[in-house]
């Protein structure tokens, strides 16, 4: 399956804040080149690198930090 990624909302998710269920995450960078998306855990003060559709299936804690 293939997602495709809408680059204008990738600009508008950065600096919002999601969750996994279990932590809560920064969205700080999208990479084209690697199709990722970088996260900033709050609590384990970490950088994660997810895809696109794991990132779909994250809930937006807040609009903006």
């Amino acid at each position: 399956m293939t997602i495709k990624v809408n680059l204008d909302s990738m600009r508008e998710a950065i600096g919002t804040c999601v969750s996994d269920g279990y932590y809560d995450y920064v969205v700080v960078d999208y990479s084209l080149a690697n199709d990722t998306i970088k996260l900033w855990c709050k609590k384990r003060q970490t950088f994660y690198k997810v895809t696109p559709r794991a990132f779909d299936k994250m809930l937006c804690v807040s609009g903006t930090i």
